[in-house]
């Protein structure tokens, strides 16, 4: 385009100008190859600096780390390494960046937490220590480790932090804890060592002439010979030296704390000493000149000395400490500052003015480098900066008309050159901006007209001036710069260089033509500031299009573009098209947008006006930026203002025109103004909003929403967390009591740990306002969810610091953020009352604890690995103890259970008798049908429908209970004053088969709807205690993630708080009680995990095996095989090892081989981890439990230090089990005696061992701190506490304490994983080999066969593996993730079929509905790499994923009922799982209700139907991004993938959970052998990829793994003791393991064999180990044994087991003599399996009954059993009635009315109840019950009948 008569802007001139300045001026020397430049430390180099802070790049190493160390630079590389960063995560190491453009070629982990030792270069290596305690020699090319040598036995937080001099083939380096100076060789042989004793750990040694100069730990200065260490002298010091020293001008230079010091470098006479409060920061020397840092916190100085006598020349003060050693340039003295502001400093050297500074907030403790006129430093947020001057004369837009230009040759000749040639170009750019050009003509006729110079680079020799037309996008035009025409938006660059030169390395001049004369058109896709843009671009020099990432199109055809915040899935779909319009010539300018700089041309530090503009924002500096733009980049000629400055803190209110910039000046106004004024007795709601976000409606709107609702607002506009303190804060107390979040990202992105210790002093809940970006409101209300985009800067980041609720407020429209209707409200409301729970005294809060008896009965209260009712009482006498109304005393253990059992459980409607028990106790609450239907009436009319169409209309028939006065819904409870506990309503599955079998979203039923809703409208609850993991209300259907207030979970929980105990490991199942549930995580400890160990005859075995191996007379050993042999058939482990023993009896070959393979069975069997017990809230674990604990948590750390010391020298070695013992003995006494006993560790270790090693001293000390961490895990209760009171809650890690110690204390809230960075780099090597060894296991069992097609389940609880399954899912495909340069994954690529080696495997993937919810992205990462491979036509190998795909291609062809694009979709398609917004196959129901069916095939239909909504990119839950609905093809083409799939496969990383304690799995895993097989008739291969160590990953048959699970803890006496501990909720966890092993027995029979069920009898029936079972749960949770011997009598009747006639009879005669004397649990397989009662009923003695249902018992009969146990007779007979009113009741007990007319229902709880049915006396006989049982019976089954 061209615009007449204009040329760009003069700001561009005076740019053009300064850059030809700085490029003709000297440079430094090109290497700086040791701290501070040379060996003698002087910090000075010859040359020039930068002049300017011209930032050339900034890279992030890893995305996490501290840049402590300076970087090293050698020819075109840089060499810098991190360090942990607070998080003590991510990837670290020593990194090689490209000096240019800060690439990173390589990195290597230095161990695995990098290092803070600035590197030295020397011959092609890189020498640098490391924080584990080495010093590392690594390849300066490849970046592999040449040798590394460990120096450092107490490394600590530093490590190697000493900086490495290599002077004479020698490396001198020192470590820090004993002061010693190591001489080693290049190879890392030690020559000789000096030790001084502990000296600071970033001390590093100066050389001179031969000598060293060493500071010691003494304290004292050494001087050393350098070649033998021999001492020279030494001068004794008053103070430690803190920094490393400097030699030059016959001196050396010390400082300490207080002084630096100058000593005579020949014989270390004192020179002279000056005052400073040293650092450690080195001194520079330079021209006779000293210049230091110091630390005067909280500022800091740079000091300048006479280097001859001491005389302070100048002092000039910084914005913080300076532990940087300055660097002194070209004039200039370089350093940074350490603190929060951090500042990269340039001082003039003569006069220590500031020449620059560059901010860049967060602290600088590294040292500058510089080579080339670039300078090098790092920070503390992890980036390396480089500045310098840039080698580009100038760089812009020139207009150009259609016209001749006249020039001259330096022959005197003229030449008409055409305007629009490249030349002419050039031309036009020199005259425009006075550069200064000539040409040469000699070889016209061959070559037209040639530059002959241009500025002051001159053509000489090989050195020319060439020309290149859309570099690097076309090739090198063949025809002279004259006869080259330019089109419109054409870029062309000159450069001066030889025929090797590129562009980019070269001085130049880059040109954008242009010829036109309309307005530029500028394209701006921007997150932030639309409304200003909006406003400033209605008269402006450009024709801005505001457009959004999704709608902008046709790059190209723009004259610039301006982007703000892109991401990862954004730049991957743009970069395509903005390099092509980069390659145009079009300007783009990206900001805020870190790592995706490089989709951008233009370098924002060569415009440092753009990002002020931006930041300071309003319309003004809008409208100013854009006449900047076209100026310099449209080649407009238009006046340019400087940005204005706006506040970046103050208080905003629409009511006010001003802007506040005080709290004292705000509140004044708010008490005056007319409307709403401030009220002190009403909530305050802070609202935290960037300070950029002015003109938004959404804005105003939170803050009137907040208004209107009787709160005050203030609305605080930030950039640093810092301004909550002096704006929410007055006289050192909060002023507001909650506050909403509105900003995106971290609170304080560059400092994150800053913000959270910002929010913690605020100390009070911080709520999630979010603005959508990716979605307008039509979008979102009609959407499953918020755009996959958004979740991680909306929802995972801000979750890092604490930031709960994530709640949708606003969207993007043309005009701004609006609200969204509804939502507004819905988060002032919670907002608000989270505010008025930390008003109310806690003696006046009223809580409801809601506890999980999912499926109803009396054995199953329950909570994920934790004790449910030991917890309550704890948590109640916590509540009490802090002042609430917990009316009498806490009921005992015994007691507790008994009224939970009785009164505080679910009733399923087969068991109208025990419902009628639980209203007659008096405790529970009925509430009116005609009250309900009220409330009911209130919600949305689409829910109404949804509940009605599937439950009928209310009350419904579940937990209804009917008497003369009307219906009532039952809604159990035990009252304890103003706390109450509950259980959370079932959700009905087993009521109906329709609810069972339905394959849709199932909303809640009238009962369950009418709970939530009483705690509201009738409790009046202030709060919600959900207990444990985990309840289902977080799970009720809805929007995937950022729920709207119609969404089942938000309608039922409105605006009460809610905080939810959990189980510190389970991040993925939380982070849904999190975002869906509106839960404050209060974080538990899991039950102690411990080693296994053997058993029984396990024990024996090993021993015998032992024996066998080890003895030499041959007719032992024959009797030792014989033991082998017989042991190994009578434990069915040939069944474990899959070996036939008779086969290799007689082949002694064979049965040694055997006797290796379970020799290393057991030893693997031995160290499987298994919980011990339970987790009671608040209550950690003493004793030996605890070591046991910590045992585990130390690893093999531990035992690989104790092994030498016993003469163990190769351990581990499962051949070795003497040593094996005596080790476990040695490791159980040392934790004793230092956990238990309190003895020291050198002391423990010499009682023990009689001697003391420093490493397993270290080991011992990190057992201590453990150890604290676990029993600081008694905060949970107060912690709960904290939270009730409306209090901050800090975020923790998550995970397993034995993966990750640091997720320990508990009684914090945990915090998600960063999904970006999903998969890292660390987590796709473990996947990768995880992928192989799955391949490999697989062609082992198949003849060397390769898979052709997997199902790979993708589960949620892998996050904490941080995208291990992801990387196995895309490593099978042949495909790997792109990094971009801060270690987020931006796309996905096709490994080539040359380098895979192997075919490419198709998957079918199956995820679980949550992993959709917190990783939407990654399946569209998969599925883009699913499309790649399809359409991959290579054939080196073959490609299974193509050829599966076009054979469903042709076969969906055929059918005629698809188009060709759909069919294209469809084939490629491998990522099948459940409904948008739903959750789980739902399998674990039906599977239970065994009576409902006879051929599973049902229930692989079910899954099918269930799990086959097809996902992608493009695709979600088979809906099309255009919005076509594929939903009725998906199922067929599930089943075509099913057909093909060979093995299946699960993963593990949980040391907690295993696949038989849950029915997740066999749900999943189970459910796709299950899905398989149906469609099949055959069950695939079914494998585990394991992961639970950290340091050895594996894949095994999941019948390996099974049956490891199955004898590590479930056959095991330790197991079962620890949940014998635990009573009623041990019990229950042996009565719920037999129901999730029937789970596998359903879905995949071929692994639980007919001798398990045979164990599980002889363990738990008969009592195999004589420990006490029977009375065991008859004394603590009978219901938990009368359930487990119904399973197996299902199971027997279902013809899956197939014990004896004599076993089965014992077992229902137990069964029934049990429900005599206890009464019936109740659950659906006892009371609801009719099936099951004829079965039992069958195998009763003539003239018996079974009296098994429950249906109409409201107690049990007499208990004069003749069973009877340790308890009397009344005390049997108390716990088998259901309870009258007492503990826990609302009141007295009530008397039956004696005229029915009278009884009648006042206000929600019951006052008096006539029932329809006469309650039986506690007397009756057991004939008087069956005769009732059985009438109820009959009538019960014609009413389910009649429900199927």
């Amino acid at each position: 385009m061209r615009w007449r008569g204009h040329r760009p802007g003069s700001i561009a001139l005076i740019s053009a100008i300064s850059l030809t300045m700085l490029m003709l001026a000297p440079l430094a020397a090109a290497d700086y190859a040791t701290f501070k430049g040379d060996n003698q430390r002087t910090g000075n180099l010859n040359g020039t600096g930068p002049q300017q802070p011209n930032l050339l790049w900034s890279a992030s190493l890893t995305g996490h780390g501290y840049l402590g160390a300076a970087a090293a630079v050698s020819r075109e590389s840089v060499f810098v390494p991190n360090w942990p960063d607070m998080t003590f995560k991510g990837d670290l190491g020593l990194a090689c960046l490209d000096r240019a453009g800060g690439k990173q070629i390589w990195i290597n982990p230095l161990g695995g937490k990098g290092g803070a030792s600035t590197p030295a270069v020397e011959g092609g290596r890189v020498f640098a220590g490391s924080l584990t305690g080495g010093i590392f020699c690594v390849d300066a090319e490849s970046g592999e480790t040449v040798w590394n040598k460990t120096i450092e036995n107490d490394p600590r937080w530093w490590g190697v932090a000493s900086s490495p001099l290599i002077q004479d083939g020698v490396i001198y380096v020192i470590s820090f804890s004993n002061g010693t100076l190591h001489a080693l060789s290049l190879d890392g042989d030690e020559i000789w060592n000096l030790s001084t004793g502990e000296v600071s750990p970033y001390l590093s040694v100066a050389s001179s002439g031969g000598r060293l100069y060493l500071p010691g730990g003494d304290p004292a200065l050494y001087c050393l010979d350098a070649a033998t260490g021999e001492i020279y002298w030494k001068k004794d010091m008053p103070y430690q030296i803190t920094a490393t020293p400097a030699a030059g001008d016959g001196a050396v230079f010390a400082v300490t704390s207080d002084f630096i010091s100058a000593f005579d470098a020949e014989n270390g006479d004192l020179l002279w000493s000056a005052g400073i409060n040293g650092s450690i920061s080195s001194p520079a020397i330079s021209s006779g000149r000293i210049y230091v840092g110091s630390d005067d916190t909280p500022a800091g100085h740079l000091s300048c000395f006479d280097a001859a006598n001491g005389t302070p020349i100048w002092r000039t003060e910084a914005n913080g400490p300076v532990k940087s050693s300055p660097l002194v340039l070209g004039g200039l003295v370089y350093f940074g500052t350490s603190c929060d502001e951090g500042t990269i400093y340039a001082l003039h050297a003569g006069n220590g003015s500031v020449a620059w500074s560059y901010p860049v907030g967060s602290f600088i403790m590294s040292s500058a480098s510089a080579s080339d006129g670039m300078l090098f430093i790092g920070a503390d947020d992890g980036r390396l900066y480089a500045f310098g001057s840039q080698p580009i004369l100038w760089r812009g837009v020139v207009m150009i008309d259609d016209q001749s230009l006249n020039l001259t040759a330096v022959s005197g000749k003229s030449y008409q050159v055409n305007a629009s040639s490249a030349l002419g170009a050039l031309v036009l750019a020199c005259r425009q901006n006075g550069l200064n050009f000539s040409l040469n003509d000699t070889l016209y006729n061959l070559y037209g007209l040639q530059i002959e110079s241009l500025g002051d680079y001159r053509a000489r020799g090989e050195l020319s001036w060439r020309f290149w037309i859309n570099y690097p996008r076309q090739a090198m035009p063949a025809l002279a710069p004259d006869l080259a025409d330019l089109q419109d938006g054409e870029n062309v660059v000159f450069y001066f260089g030889d025929r090797r030169a590129s562009p980019e390395d070269s001085p130049r001049l880059e040109i954008a033509a242009r010829i036109s004369s309309k307005r530029p058109e500028a394209l701006f896709l921007t997150v932030g500031g639309r409304p200003q843009i909006r406003q400033a671009s209605s008269n402006s020099f450009l024709n801005v299009t505001l457009s959004s990432f999704q709608n902008a199109s046709n790059f190209s055809s723009y004259d610039l573009i301006f982007i703000e915040m892109i991401g990862a899935d954004v730049a991957a779909r743009l970069r395509a098209p903005l390099q092509q319009a980069g390659a145009k010539g079009v300007p783009i300018i990206i900001i805020n947008s870190e790592g995706y700089e490089s989709l951008g041309n233009v370098n924002l530090s060569d415009h440092p006006f753009i990002e002020q503009y931006w930041d300071n924002g309003q319309v003004e500096n809008m409208q100013r930026m854009f006449s900047y733009l076209a100026a310099n980049f449209c080649g407009m000629h238009v006046d340019v203002k400087e940005p204005l400055p706006t506040p970046r803190e103050y208080i905003y209110h629409p009511d006010s025109p001003d802007l506040f910039e005080n709290l004292t000046s705000y509140l004044s106004w708010y008490s005056h103004k007319a409307g709403h004024k401030f009220n002190n007795s009403a909530p305050t709601i802070g609202i935290i909003s960037y300070y950029q976000d002015l003109g938004h409606a959404d804005r105003p709107a939170l803050i009137y929403a907040l208004e209107d609702k009787g709160a005050n607002a203030i609305d605080l506009g930030f950039s640093s967390s810092s301004s909550l303190k002096s704006f929410f804060r007055s006289k050192n107390t909060s002023i507001v009591d909650a506050v909403i979040l509105t900003k995106s990202f971290r609170l304080s992105y560059g400092d994150p740990d800053r913000g959270i210790a910002d929010l913690l002093e605020l100390n009070v809940p911080v709520l999630r306002g979010m603005r959508l970006y990716y979605q307008t409101p039509e979008q979102w209300y009609n959407s499953t969810g918020m755009n996959p985009l958004e979740i991680y800067f909306q929802i995972a980041q801000p979750e890092m610091d604490g930031v709960i609720e994530p709640i949708v407020m606003s969207a993007r429209t043309d005009s701004g953020y609006q609200p969204v209707e509804g939502q507004m409200d819905w988060l002032a409301e919670r907002a608000i009352k989270w505010a008025g729970l930390g008003r109310i005294n806690n003696s006046e809060k009223k809580a409801a604890i809601i506890y999980y008896n999912h499926g109803g009965g009396k054995d199953n209260i329950e909570g994920c690995y934790l004790n449910v009712p030991r917890s309550l009482q704890n948590i109640l006498d916590g509540m009490k103890a802090a002042g609430y109304h917990v009316s009498g005393t806490v009921p005992g253990k015994r007691a507790l259970v008994d009224l939970l059992a009785h009164q505080g459980t679910n009733v399923g409607s087969w068991a109208p008798g025990e419902l009628q028990a639980m209203v007659l106790a008096g405790n529970a609450t009925l509430l009116p049908a005609e009250v309900y239907e009220q409330w009911f009436s209130a919600l949305p009319q689409e829910r109404q429908s949804e509940v009605t169409e599937l439950w009928g209309p209310p009350p419904g028939q579940i937990m209804v209970y009917e008497n003369q006065s009307g219906k009532f819904l039952v809604i159990p409870k035990l009252s304890f004053g103003n706390v109450i506990l509950l259980p959370q309503p079932s959700r009905g599955w087993l009521e109906n088969n329709t609810v069972l079998y339905h394959d849709k979203s199932v909303p809640p039923h009238h009962q369950y709807i009418a709970f939530y809703l009483w705690l509201k409208h009738g409790f009046a609850a202030d709060a919600v205690v959900h207990l444990g993991k985990h309840g289902t209300q977080e799970w009720l259907a809805g929007k995937e993630c950022g729920i709207s207030s119609d969404d089942w979970p938000a309608l039922l929980i409105q605006d009460t708080p809610v905080v939810y105990p959990y189980i510190v490991d389970n991040i993925a199942e939380g982070t849904q009680a999190k975002r869906r549930g509106d839960a404050v995580m209060v974080t538990h400890l899991t039950p102690p995990i411990v080693a296994s160990g053997l058993y029984d005859n396990l024990t024996n075995l090993a021993e015998t095996v032992f024996e066998y191996k080890n003895v030499q007379n041959a007719s032992v050993k024959e009797g030792y095989k014989k033991q082998i042999l017989n042991i190994s058939m009578n434990m069915h482990l040939d069944e474990d090892l899959e070996v036939d023993l008779n086969n290799i009896s007689a082949n002694s070959t064979k049965f040694d081989d055997y006797a290796d393979d379970l020799e290393e069975y057991l030893y693997d069997l031995k160290n499987q981890f298994m919980p011990y017990g339970l987790h009671t809230y608040g209550q950690p674990p003493e004793g030996k439990a605890l070591t046991d604990m910590v045992k585990s948590m130390l690893g093999e750390g531990l035992s690989r230090e104790i092994a030498p010391m016993i003469y163990y020298y190769d351990y581990p070695n499962s051949t070795r089990l003497d040593k094996e013992n005596e080790l476990e003995n040695c490791t159980a006494m040392l934790l004793t005696e230092v956990l238990i006993n309190g003895t020291k560790p050198q002391d423990a270790q010499i009682a023990v061992l009689g001697n003391v090693s420093r490493n397993l001293s270290d080991q011992l000390n990190l057992s201590l701190k453990y150890s604290q961490n676990i029993q600081a895990c008694k905060r949970e209760v107060p912690s709960l506490v904290n939270a009730l009171n409306s209090n901050y809650t800090s975020p923790s890690p998550a995970d397993d304490p034995i993966r990750d110690p640091e997720v320990l204390p508990t009684g914090r809230d945990f915090r998600s994983v960063d999904p970006r960075r999903v998969p890292t780099s660390a987590a796709w090597v473990v996947g990768s080999e995880l992928a192989d060894k799955l391949i490999e296991e697989y062609r082992r069992d198949h003849n060397g066969t390769y898979p052709r097609k997997l199902a790979v389940v993708l589960w949620a609880w892998a996050v904490t593996d941080h995208g291990v399954v992801e990387s196995e899912i895309l490593s099978l495909i042949g495909a790997k993730p792109v990094y971009d340069s801060y270690g987020g994954v931006s796309d996905v690529e096709l490994v080539p079929l040359s380098r895979l080696g192997r075919p490419r495997i198709d998957v079918v993937v199956v995820p679980s509905g949550l992993d959709r919810d917190l990783f939407p992205e990654k399946l569209q990462l998969i599925d883009r790499a699913i499309r790649l491979a399809s359409n991959d036509s290579s054939t080196e190998y073959p490609n299974y994923i193509r050829e599966n795909s076009e054979k469903i291609f042709e076969d969906l062809m055929a059918t005629g009922n698809v188009s060709e694009r759909e069919a294209q979709i469809l084939s490629t398609s491998r990522i099948f799982l459940e409904e948008a917004g739903t959750y789980g196959p739902n399998l674990d129901a039906p599977v239970s209700a065994s009576n409902t069916w006879e051929n599973d095939t049902v229930l692989g239909d079910l899954f099918i139907k269930k799990m086959s909504y097809i996902y992608g990119d493009g695709i979600w839950s088979s809906k099309l991004a255009g919005g076509e609905d594929l939903s009725s093809l998906q199922e067929d083409l599930y089943k075509t993938n099913l057909r093909d799939i060979e093995a299946a496969v699960h993963h593990t990383n949980s040391n907690l959970y295993g696949f038989i304690d849950n029915d997740d799995v066999y749900q999943y895993l189970g459910g796709i052998g299950l899905a398989v097989r149906t469609v099949t008739g055959r069950t695939p291969e079914m494998y585990v990829s394991d992961s639970r160590d950290t340091d050895r990953s594996q894949v095994s048959g999941l019948h390996d793994f099974f049956s490891k699970e199955l004898r590590s803890r479930y056959y095991n006496p330790q197991w079962i003791r620890g949940m014998m501990e635990q009573g009623y909720s041990g019990a229950r966890e042996m009565d719920k393991f037999t129901e999730y092993l029937w789970g596998w027995e359903t879905t995949v029979p071929d692994l639980v064999s007919e001798s398990t069920w045979n164990e599980v009898h002889e363990i738990y029936v008969e009592d195999k180990y004589g420990m006490g079972l029977e009375e065991f749960f008859d004394e603590n949770n009978p219901w938990a044994s009368q359930a487990l011997a119904g399973r197996l009598l299902e199971t027997a009747r279902k013809d899956r087991w197939h014990p004896s006639q004599e076993a089965r009879q014992e077992l229902v005669e137990r069964y029934e003599q049990s429900v005599q004397e206890y009464g019936v649990t109740c659950c659906h397989h006892t009371c609801g399996n009719l099936a099951l009662k004829e079965y039992m009923q069958g195998m009763l003695p003539s003239g018996s009954s079974s009296s098994s249902d429950g249906a109409s018992k409201s107690s049990p009969p007499s208990s004069s059993s003749s069973r009877q146990k340790s308890r009397s007779s009344g005390e049997r007979a108390a716990n088998n009635q259901s309870r009258p009113a007492g503990f826990g009741s609302d009141a007295s007990p009530r008397q039956q009315p004696s005229d029915p007319s009278s009884s009648e229902v006042s206000g929600f709880v019951m006052e008096a109840v006539e029932t329809r049915l006469s309650q039986p006396s506690s007397s009756s006989t057991p004939v008087l019950a069956v005769g009732l049982v059985l009438m109820v019976l009959f009538a019960f089954w014609l009413g389910f009948r009649g429900r199927r």
